[in-house]
């Protein structure tokens, strides 16, 4: 009905153009820069889209939703922070806690590493990281009504680690703030090789046990964006792991594994892979 309409007003319109211009032309010749008649302009109004020279359309502009969805690319730079582990030697308190409650904070060493993404949109992010981390604990750092005080064990471990892990970006509240919360989850491998110190090394029974282990990185991040291709973040992440002996011993009576993790700042250089059209 509304095709059918227009197509009316056209016809009639052309038919009161063309009887009034029959007259004007007979008197004397259109100039050279005559207009073309009305119906004819509104055909190519309508039909084609297009605008007289005089009223060319405004440049679109970029909300800020699309300014601040980043496109695909890799992102890739250093990290550095510090290492904690919750093992069997120390302890903050005479019983033990779970979790990172039982962290030995005069323990904490440092913790370095790179990593190499791959951004598929704004919400995934996949790829590799390497972290070196030191860690080590002592029972003399436990409080002296526990039972792990008076034993005296103590270890150093440097472990090297290798994950590959996927993040998962939460939708930005405000999009003119260009700050990003994520959580990720990953596997990978590690070396360790734990030296542990005991009072009496010479009767001491030293057990057996693998030094590559496997590692379930798991953890959470916020990065800030400036001038669009670098970032600075901080990225708290937990190490599940599969053994006891990140410390070089275990109990017969120990429930749970090892496990470490790292509080780290990221510097992040983002590479747009998006291609860009030649212009001919």
């Amino acid at each position: 009905m509304k095709k059918l309409a227009i197509i009316l007003v056209i016809f009639l319109v052309g038919i009161f153009d063309n009887g009034i211009g029959t007259d004007i032309a007979m008197a004397s010749a259109p100039p050279s820069n005559s207009k073309p008649p009305i119906y004819k302009r509104i055909i190519r109004r309508v039909f084609s889209g297009s605008r007289p020279p005089s009223q060319s359309r405004k440049p679109i502009k970029q909300s800020r939703r699309s300014k601040a969805l980043t496109p695909k690319g890799w992102e890739f730079g250093p990290n550095i922070g510090t290492s904690n582990s919750l093992t069997e030697i120390g302890g903050s308190r005479s019983d033990a806690r779970g979790f990172i409650m039982d962290t030995q904070f005069e323990t904490t060493s440092i913790n370095l590493g790179a990593f190499a993404k791959y951004r598929f949109n704004y919400t995934f992010v996949s790829g590799l990281t390497f972290n070196y981390g030191h860690i080590h604990g002592a029972d003399s750092l436990s409080p002296p009504n526990s039972s792990r005080y008076n034993r005296g064990f103590s270890f150093q471990n440097n472990i090297y680690e290798l994950a590959f892990i996927t993040e998962v970006y939460a939708p930005r509240i405000y999009y003119s703030v260009p700050l990003d919360i994520y959580g990720y989850l990953g596997v990978g491998g590690f070396y360790h090789n734990p030296k542990l110190t005991v009072p009496n090394p010479d009767t001491f029974v030293y057990d057996e046990f693998s030094k590559y282990q496997v590692v379930f990185p798991i953890g959470l991040g916020a990065n800030y964006t400036f001038m669009k291709k670098y970032r600075v973040g901080i990225d708290i992440g937990w190490r599940k792991t599969f053994t006891s002996y990140l410390n070089g011993f275990t109990r017969p009576w120990s429930e749970g594994y090892n496990s470490y993790y790292f509080t780290a700042a990221k510097f992040t250089y983002f590479l747009d892979m998006k291609k860009k059209k030649r212009k001919f």
